[in-house]
């Protein structure tokens, strides 16, 4: 792991918080650093999220955002454990991740998992699921699950039609996420899930 930009090394010197985009790739994202595995232009910290964050300290984050980077990672408990490490208690995580009906997640060979609305459940406690209860004593690492939803493509005019017609109804409720997740998903496939994760310590 490398910092790159000294601005982190100076917020973290006093104190000061910061936000982190998780496998940024070079474009950047408003009020947040980048972090990605790649060096290049834009990127303020490189890091393989496999492994130990171990150059940002703990509490020192105060929001995280990753779109389309947990599905490369092989080590999902362990980065969620550093996230949670790192980001101070009340701090938000921002999650985009491909559904697991999603056709395009398996053309990838660099995608080693999906996720489905239930998926962040592993790491909440029981109280803070909703629908569908599943153990919770798999990671010792726990945030609040704030919101989930499923996501649909809008690459083309009937892709964007459909999206603004199922989107809103699909994710009306709880219920509703749960019997098109279980029963429709793979009629009309989704094509991302939208966590938002609050970090409880």
């Amino acid at each position: 792991m490398k910092i790159v930009n000294d601005r982190i090394l100076e917020a973290f010197k006093a104190n000061k918080l910061i936000s982190l985009n998780l496998g940024s790739g070079y474009e950047k994202k408003e009020g947040f650093y980048n972090l990605d595995i790649h060096e290049g232009l834009g990127i303020d910290v490189v890091a393989d999220l496999n492994l130990p964050l171990d150059e940002v300290p703990d509490n020192s984050v105060s929001r995280i955002y990753s779109n389309q980077t947990f599905e490369h990672v092989q080590n999902l408990f362990g980065l969620l454990s550093e996230i949670h490490r790192i980001t101070v208690k009340g701090g938000i995580c921002e999650i985009i991740v491909p559904h697991f009906a999603n056709p395009y997640y398996y053309s990838d060979p660099t995608h080693v998992r999906n996720f489905g609305l239930f998926s962040m459940h592993y790491f909440t406690n029981e109280e803070h699921q909703w629908k569908r209860k599943v153990p919770s004593y798999y990671s010792e690492t726990k945030f609040i699950l704030k919101d989930a939803k499923i996501m649909f493509y809008k690459d083309t005019l009937v892709d964007h039609i459909f999206a603004n017609v199922l989107g809103p109804l699909v994710n009306l409720s709880r219920s509703s996420q749960f019997i098109y997740e279980r029963r429709f998903s793979w009629i009309y496939p989704p094509s991302n899930v939208h966590f938002l994760l609050e970090v409880s310590k």
